[in-house]
C-alpha cells in the first residue's frame, strides 16, 4: 500500500513539473513581425475573396428562383419575398445574435473578426449584386431551369464557404450554434469544422 502511494505521489509530481524551453530555442522559431502581416491579411483576403463568390452565386441563383435553401439566407428570401427589405440587411442583422453567441463561446476576437468580415462582404455583396446585375445583364434570370439553377448555386456557394474554411473563417449564421452544440458536447473544433473526439 505505501508503494501505490509513494508511486501515485510520483506521477503527481511529474505531470506538474513545467518544460522549459531557453531563449536560444525560442528565437529561432520566432517570425518576423512583417511575415506574420501578410499572413493575417492573406487569410482576410481568402476570407473576403470567398463571401464574396457566395454572395454571386446566392444573387445569380437562389434569389431570382426564390430558392430558400435553410439558414439565415433562406429566411432572407422569405422576409424579402413578404416585406421586400434587403435580403443582405436582414442577413446581416439575423447574424448580429449569432455572433454575440460565437464571441462569448467560439474564440472570442479571432472568431468575430473573420466573422464579421465574412458576413459584412457577404451582406453588402447581396445586396450590391441584388441591385446591379439584373441592369447588367439583358436576360434576367440567366435561366429558366429551376434544377439547374439550384445546382449552380450549391457549386458557387460550396467554392465560397470552402475557400473561408480553409482560410480559418466562418459564414456565420446557423453554423454559429451548431458548433456551439458541437463543442458542448465534447467534439473539439478548428473553426467550423469539427472532429469527433476518439
Amino acid at each position: 500500500m505505501d508503494t501505490c502511494q509513494t508511486g501515485n505521489a510520483g506521477a503527481s509530481t511529474n505531470t506538474s513539473r513545467r518544460l522549459i524551453i531557453p531563449q536560444k530555442i525560442l528565437k529561432a522559431f520566432d517570425q518576423p513581425r512583417a511575415m506574420v502581416i501578410r499572413r493575417i491579411l492573406w487569410r482576410q483576403s481568402q476570407i473576403v475573396i470567398g463571401s464574396l463568390v457566395a454572395a454571386f452565386g446566392f444573387t445569380l441563383f437562389q434569389i431570382p428562383f426564390q430558392l430558400a435553401a435553410g439558414g439565415v439566407s433562406g429566411i432572407g428570401i422569405i422576409v424579402h419575398h413578404f416585406t421586400q427589405f434587403p435580403i443582405g440587411m436582414t442577413v446581416l442583422a439575423l447574424n448580429i445574435p449569432l455572433m454575440i453567441l460565437g464571441f462569448f463561446h467560439l474564440g472570442r476576437w479571432r472568431f468575430m473578426i473573420s466573422t464579421v468580415l465574412s458576413v459584412l462582404c457577404f451582406s453588402f455583396g447581396t445586396d450590391f449584386f441584388n441591385i446591379y446585375l439584373p441592369s447588367l445583364i439583358k436576360e434576367w434570370p440567366i435561366m429558366e431551369d429551376l434544377l439547374l439553377g439550384s445546382i449552380y448555386a450549391g457549386v458557387l456557394s460550396g467554392i465560397g464557404m470552402g475557400i473561408i474554411y480553409r482560410a480559418g473563417g466562418t459564414m456565420g449564421g446557423t453554423s454559429i450554434p451548431r458548433v456551439f452544440y458541437m463543442t458542448a458536447w465534447g467534439f473539439p473544433c478548428r473553426s467550423l469544422i469539427c472532429i469527433p473526439m476518439a
